[in-house]
């Protein structure tokens, strides 16, 4: 019974040395990467209309302005990359171009706080996209001067 322990032990300690795995022991192969467009035929929609301009409004009546950046008189653009899920859901909001770190913070909170949306469409079927959309910051000091 030994003899046919010897060859076993050696296959063994060749596997460890060369990083090999018993099939139970490695681990799940990773799924593929979601097919992400930037182009579609549909975009996604609030309430069934008004494409990417409604969900601009919508995210700006959303935006709460930090009240430190008002104190300071803080007025720009936040860029919001926004994913868009093949159930209509903001899956993901990142800032691509900041202006401060508390207005980044509200900016994408407030792209967060966004109902679901219609799914976006391409070729007839429901698929992950992804935009860019501007999040203004505009004091209402600044706003009421010509």
């Amino acid at each position: 019974m030994s003899f046919l322990l010897r060859p076993l032990s050696a296959l063994a300690a060749s596997c460890w040395l060369l990083g090999i795995q018993p099939a139970a022991a490695q681990a799940p192969q990773p799924t593929p990467p979601k097919a992400v467009y930037t182009y579609i035929d549909h975009p996604p929609q609030l309430a069934g209309k008004g494409g990417v301009p409604a969900i601009s409004a919508a995210v700006q009546q959303q935006l709460a302005y930090p009240p430190r950046a008002l104190r300071d008189g803080v007025a720009g653009r936040v860029f919001v990359d926004v994913l868009v899920s093949t159930d209509g859901a903001v899956s993901e909001a990142k800032v691509v171009k900041g202006l401060r770190p508390d207005c980044d913070s509200a900016a994408v909170a407030a792209v967060q706080r966004l109902p679901r949306l219609s799914p976006p469409r391409m070729n007839g079927r429901a698929v992950y996209y992804s935009f860019t959309l501007p999040v203004v910051f505009q004091a209402p000091a600044a706003a009421s001067k010509p």
